[in-house]
């Protein structure tokens, strides 16, 4: 009997969480002995692998690897010119109490 590799979603995202093969973990699912859990998916070793090689931004919807943007942190807010202006003037203040002006 071939390989078959199974996947654990997220339920939530449609993420994998966990990968099986059935080669390695005793059998196909649902067979006595297997420990591919019963929520685990079938996919092909094609769709393993490039769940494998997308991790954070791969999803399994409709059967299918779909290949998502990954997550991109927000830019920094952009900061206020009169804040800038404060600290600048700050640091002046300290220069000259420190140099005596």
């Amino acid at each position: 009997m071939d390989n078959q590799f199974y996947a654990v979603l997220d339920a939530a995202s449609s993420r994998p969480v966990a990968f099986y093969a059935s080669d390695a973990h005793g059998g196909p699912q649902g067979e006595e002995g297997s420990l591919v859990p019963a929520e685990a998916v079938p996919i092909t070793e094609l769709q393993w692998q490039e769940m494998l090689h997308h991790p954070s931004h791969c999803q399994f919807i409709d059967g299918e690897v779909v290949i998502t943007e990954p997550v991109q942190d927000a830019p920094p807010p952009p900061r206020n010119a009169f804040d800038e202006i404060d600290a600048l003037i700050l640091r002046i203040e300290a220069l000259e109490a420190r140099n005596g002006v």
